[in-house]
C-alpha cells in the first residue's frame, strides 16, 4: 500500500500516460461559462412611456372634462303627437288657466316630453311646469338646458327654474334632491358669469336667491353687484 504525498489528489491518466488533475475539467468549464456571461450584451432598457413615467404608473393629475349638456331631442318626423292633443293646443295660447290644466294633466314627466320637442312646445311646457305638483322632477333637465349655447333656450329654462324654486317645495320627502342641487349650482354659475348679458345674470341671481331661501345654496355665495345702490339717507 503506497501513500500519496499530502496536498496531492488522485489524477487520471492522459493518453500520453501523464496524470491529469481531476479538477481540471470542471474548473475549465466553469471559467468558460463566466467568460461567456461577461461578454454577453445586456438587454436593452424599455423605452419611456409618452408621459415620461415608467410603465405601470398612471397620470393621476389628468383633467376630466365634464360632459356637454344634451341638446333638445326635437320633434320626430311627422311632428310631435302633442300637437294633436286638445290640452296642448289650448295651452299654446298662453292662458294661465290652460297652462295649469295642462300641468295637472301631464305632470312633470309629460311636460318634459314637450320640453324635448323644442320650439313653441318647449316654451309652453316650460311655462306650465311651475304649476305641476311634481315640478321639482324637471329641475335637473332644465339645469342642463340652461347651460346650452342657445341664449333663448337657456333663458327660458332659467325662468322656469326660478318659478319652480320660488314656489312651495314638494310636500314630504324631496322628489329629486340631486336635481334641485344641480339646478341650483347651474343658476349660481350663470349668476357669476360676467360675460352674460345683464338680464340673463339678473334672472339667474333671482333664481339662486330662491334656492337659497329653500336652503339649497349659501346666500353669501350669490353675487350682489347687480343690486340697486342703497338710497342716500335724508339725515344731515
Amino acid at each position: 500500500m503506497s501513500l500519496l504525498p499530502r496536498g496531492r489528489s488522485v489524477g487520471t491518466a492522459s493518453p500520453s500516460g501523464r496524470a491529469t488533475p481531476a479538477s481540471t475539467g470542471p474548473r475549465a468549464a466553469l471559467c468558460l461559462v463566466v467568460a461567456l456571461a461577461a461578454c454577453s450584451p445586456s438587454p436593452p432598457a424599455p423605452p419611456p412611456s409618452p408621459s415620461g413615467q415608467s410603465a405601470g404608473h398612471t397620470d393621476v393629475t389628468a383633467t376630466v372634462t365634464p360632459p356637454r349638456p344634451l341638446a333638445l331631442r326635437g320633434e320626430p318626423e311627422g311632428g310631435s303627437p302633442r300637437r294633436h292633443e286638445v290640452r296642448w293646443q289650448q295651452a299654446l295660447a298662453g292662458d294661465p288657466l290652460d297652462l295649469r290644466a295642462l300641468a295637472l294633466a301631464e305632470g312633470a314627466t309629460g311636460l318634459l316630453e314637450g320640453v324635448e320637442d323644442g320650439g313653441d312646445l318647449f316654451r309652453i311646457a316650460c311655462e306650465s311646469l311651475p304649476f305641476a305638483d311634481d315640478s321639482e322632477l324637471a329641475l335637473g333637465r332644465l339645469g342642463q338646458i340652461a347651460l346650452l349655447d342657445d341664449p333663448s333656450l337657456s333663458q327660458t329654462a332659467v325662468i322656469a327654474i326660478h318659478r319652480i324654486a320660488a314656489g312651495p317645495p314638494s310636500r314630504g320627502e324631496a322628489l329629486d334632491p340631486d336635481g334641485v342641487s344641480a339646478a341650483a349650482s347651474v343658476v349660481l354659475s350663470l349668476a357669476k358669469d360676467p360675460a352674460l348679458p345683464h338680464d340673463r345674470r339678473a334672472r339667474a341671481i333671482s333664481a339662486a336667491r330662491a334656492f337659497a331661501e329653500r336652503g339649497a345654496l349659501d346666500p353669501s355665495t350669490i353675487p350682489a353687484d347687480l343690486d340697486p345702490a342703497p338710497a342716500a339717507s335724508d339725515s344731515p
